[in-house]
C-alpha cells in the first residue's frame, strides 16, 4: 500500500494525523507554529503532534503513526533531517514526507532525494491547507500551487502560491504544540514574534533575491497591523510570562513611521523591552527617539564589512561608513543597544581587510558585533560572482551537507587558518583595543590559537550579549540560555548535533 492509498482509505474512517518534526533551536520555530495554527483553523478535526529528534526516539513517532510528516529545514541541517526521514520511512507505515523552510524554497531539486515526496516553496499556510483538503477529499495533489510533488518518480513542479497579503487574517502561531515537547522554550523569558514578512532589499549574500523571484511583481515585504502585533505581545507577556520580546523579521515594520507611531501608543504601556532588526538607511534622530519611547531596548544593525566600497560593489549595500557610525551613535544616544554582525573571509578580500573591519567596529562601537565566516551557498548572487571569477568551483544545489557559518569553505585566495583564528579572537581583540589601546594586529601575532583564546573570546561575546539583552532572568534561566547557545553552535564550537537512535 502506498502512502496515498493509506491516506485515502484512512481519511474515510478517522481524522488524519500530521506530525511536525524539528529540533527547537536557539529561536522558536515560528514557521511551523504558524502552519500548525492555520491547519488547526482550517481542519480542526485533524490530530497534530510535534516531535524533537534530538530528544525522542523513532518509536515515539511510530506510536503516533502519522499520515504526513512535515520537516522545516535550513541548509546546514538538511542532511540530518533527510537521514531522519529515511529511518522513519523504514520503520513506519507509509506516510507523505513534506519538506519546507528555507532550503527547499531555494533548492527545490531536493525533491529528487530519496524519501522526499513533496517540497513546499515559500510560505506554507496556503499550500498545506490545499494539500490536506485534497487528501481528505481523495482528489489529485499533483497541481497544488507552492508544492513540488513526486508521484511514482515523476515530479510536478508547480508555481509558487500567492503571498498572503493581509497577515492579520492568519491565526496566532500554535506555540503550545512546540512548548509541550520543548519546556525550555516555554520557560524562557525571551519570546519571539514576527511583525512582518519578507524584505525589501536584495543583498548579494542573502537568498531574499531568490524569494523575490518566486513572486515577480508581488509585494514581498508585508507587515501585520500594530494592533494585531500588540495583541500577540500581550498574550506572550500574560500567558507565557515573557520578560523580553524579539522580532524575528529581517526588517522591523517599525521603520515605517506611521506604523511605529501606532505601535508605540499601544505597546509602550506593556512595559516589556524588545529587540528588532533595522537598517542604517532608516535611522534618524526621530526614528531612534520613537523606537526608545515604544519600548525598544536593542536593534540589529548589520555592518557586514568595514569597507563601504566593498559593501557597495559586492554586497549590494550602498551605505557609507559615516552613516553607519552616525546611526549607531543616534541609537546609543537614546540608550538603545546595537548588534552589528560582520562577515570574515569574504570573497576578493584579504586578512588585512578583515582587520580593517575590526578597526571599523572599534570606531563605530556597537554594543556587540558577532562574526561569521562567509559561506558561498548555491544560488547566492555573491556565490555566482565567485564561480564566474574562478575562485570557487560551481556548487551543486543537490549537496546535502553544508557548512555552518563557523566553518571555512573553499574560496581560493582566502587564508582560512588565519581567518578562523581571527573569528575565534575577534571579540577579545576588540576588548583589548578599546580598553587598553592594544593594536589588534600586533596582539594577533602572539595570541595562541587554542581553547584558552577561544573561551576568552566566548566570554567577551557573552558579556556583550548580556549588555544587549537586558532583562531579568533567574540563575537557572541564565544557565539554560548558555547551554542552549553552546548546543546550537552560536559560539562556533562546531559541536555535532546528536540525534538518538536516528
Amino acid at each position: 500500500m502506498t502512502a496515498l492509498e493509506r491516506i485515502y482509505s484512512d481519511s474515510r474512517k478517522a481524522p488524519l494525523r500530521v506530525a511536525f518534526l524539528n529540533e527547537p533551536a536557539q529561536d522558536e520555530t515560528l514557521g511551523l507554529a504558524y502552519v500548525a495554527a492555520y491547519i488547526r483553523q482550517e481542519h480542526p478535526e485533524l490530530t497534530l503532534a510535534f516531535f524533537d529528534p534530538s530528544q525522542e526516539p523513532v518509536s515515539a513517532v511510530g506510536d503516533f503513526s502519522p499520515h504526513l510528516v512535515l520537516f522545516s529545514v535550513v541548509s546546514f541541517d538538511v542532511g540530518r533531517y533527510l537521514q531522519c526521514n529515511k529511518r522513519l520511512k523504514k520503520e513506519l507505515s507509509p506516510y507523505i514526507a513534506v519538506f519546507g523552510g528555507p532550503h527547499p524554497t531555494y533548492f527545490p531539486d531536493m525533491i529528487q532525494q530519496e524519501g522526499v515526496d513533496i517540497i513546499c516553496r515559500g510560505e506554507g499556510e496556503l499550500p498545506m491547507n490545499h494539500l490536506l483538503t485534497a487528501l481528505k477529499a481523495g482528489n489529485d495533489i499533483a497541481s497544488i500551487k507552492g508544492l513540488w510533488v513526486k508521484l511514482d518518480g515523476e515530479v510536478s513542479r508547480n508555481p509558487a502560491a500567492d503571498l498572503i497579503v493581509d497577515l492579520d487574517t492568519l491565526p496566532l502561531p500554535d506555540r503550545e504544540l512546540i512548548y509541550k515537547k520543548a519546556p525550555v522554550r516555554a520557560k524562557d523569558p525571551k519570546k519571539h514574534l514576527m511583525g512582518a514578512r519578507g524584505c525589501p532589499f536584495i543583498c548579494s549574500y542573502c537568498h531574499n533575491s531568490s524569494a523575490i523571484e518566486l513572486h515577480p511583481g508581488g509585494k514581498s515585504w508585508r507587515s501585520r497591523s500594530p494592533a494585531k502585533v500588540v495583541e500577540e505581545a500581550e498574550i506572550l507577556i500574560k500567558q507565557y510570562h515573557a520578560g523580553y520580546l524579539t522580532f524575528n523579521e529581517d526588517i522591523f515594520a517599525g521603520v515605517k513611521i506611521p506604523w511605529l507611531q501606532e505601535f508605540s501608543e499601544r505597546y509602550s504601556r506593556l512595559g516589556v523591552p524588545y529587540y528588532a532588526n533595522i537598517r542604517g538607511e532608516y535611522v534618524t534622530a526621530g526614528l531612534a527617539s520613537m523606537l526608545k519611547k515604544s519600548g525598544c531596548s536593542a536593534v540589529g544593525l548589520a555592518f557586514e564589512s568595514g569597507s563601504e566600497s566593498y559593501r557597495a560593489k559586492y554586497l549590494f549595500r550602498k551605505l557609507s561608513n559615516e552613516k553607519l557610525i552616525e546611526a549607531t551613535r543616534l541609537l546609543r544616544q537614546e540608550g538603545i543597544s546595537t548588534v552589528s554582525p560582520v562577515m570574515l573571509g569574504l570573497p576578493f578580500t584579504t586578512l588585512e581587510d578583515d582587520f580593517n573591519t575590526l578597526d571599523f567596529v572599534c570606531k563605530a562601537n556597537p554594543t556587540h558585533s558577532n562574526t561569521l565566516i562567509f559561506q558561498p551557498y548555491p544560488g547566492l548572487p555573491l556565490t555566482r560572482q565567485c564561480v564566474e571569477a574562478g575562485i570557487l568551483e560551481d556548487v551543486s544545489p543537490n549537496v546535502v551537507e553544508f557548512n555552518n557559518f563557523f566553518k571555512p569553505p573553499d574560496l581560493a585566495g582566502i587564508d582560512y587558518p588565519q581567518v578562523t583564528r581571527l573569528n575565534d579572537s575577534f571579540a577579545l581583540l576588540r576588548f583589548l583595543k578599546q580598553t587598553f589601546a592594544l593594536e589588534p594586529r600586533r596582539v594577533f601575532r602572539f595570541l595562541p590559537h587554542g581553547p584558552v583564546t577561544r573561551w576568552l573570546n566566548i566570554f567577551f561575546r557573552y558579556l556583550a550579549f548580556m549588555h544587549v539583552f537586558r532583562f531579568r532572568r533567574t540563575i537557572s534561566q541564565r544557565i539554560g540560555e548558555i547551554m542552549t547557545a553552546l548546543g546550537s553552535d552560536v559560539y562556533g564550537l562546531n559541536r555535532k548535533k546528536k540525534t538518538p537512535e536516528w
